[in-house]
């Protein structure tokens, strides 16, 4: 996605300036190109930051002055380390560390579409192996919402129930690239990102999409 393109996709009509575009666990999510020609996501607000700032944000964390994930206006954002994070957080009276219910359940829906646990956690602000094991269901083992471990497979079946005249429009859209494209197919046809990029590398052919 361009910087022009992003601008576009966010409502700047309140006090914040909310992206309209796909979102996971509340933040915004934006698909780009990187500079190896591949493809990957990353959190609205941290873009905004980086396309704002000139300074990509790396392993640092891009924090909210207004405590709304899907705000990318960049004055409410700021550059913090993982610590500045965690103080933050304390100041606004969430503690750093403790998962929410509904966050854990966000979270097991998403890691079964394929989403990555450690970008999940990294935009939220917890430790990596906290939501990992949240999701495997290591721990919130009382929660009726399925750990990935059950659902782990519907991502691939749910793949392989793709038309071959679907197979055949992804194909046909994908000879008309544009930024975010993957991840616009991908939630337009109810698949990963990965299935996408399987397609577009010829990995899969429509034959094989669709036996089961």
């Amino acid at each position: 996605m361009t910087p022009e393109k992003f601008w576009t996709m966010v409502d700047k009509t309140g006090e914040c300036w909310t992206y309209q575009g796909m979102k996971r666990l509340g933040y915004g999510m934006v698909g780009y190109k990187k500079q190896d020609g591949k493809y990957t996501t990353m959190g609205a607000h941290r873009y905004s930051w980086w396309i704002t700032t000139g300074e990509h944000p790396a392993d640092k964390f891009v924090c909210h002055t207004c405590d709304n994930p899907p705000c990318v206006r960049p004055e409410h954002l700021f550059l913090g380390t993982n610590k500045e994070n965690m103080d933050d957080m304390r100041a606004k009276g969430r503690q750093p560390g403790i998962l929410t219910e509904q966050f854990v359940r966000d979270a097991r829906i998403a890691a079964a579409r394929g989403e990555n646990v450690g970008t999940m956690a990294r935009d939220a602000g917890y430790t990596k192996s906290l939501v990992v094991n949240a999701v495997r269901g290591n721990t919130w083992s009382h929660l009726d919402t399925a750990p990935v471990e059950d659902v782990v497979f519907y991502t691939r079946r749910k793949a392989n129930k793709l038309t071959h005249e679907q197979v055949q429009e992804i194909l046909r859209a994908l000879e008309k690239p544009y930024w975010g494209q993957v991840n616009d197919l991908a939630a337009k046809y109810g698949v990963t990102h990965s299935h996408i990029s399987h397609i577009k590398r010829g990995y899969w052919s429509p034959a094989r999409i669709g036996e089961d």
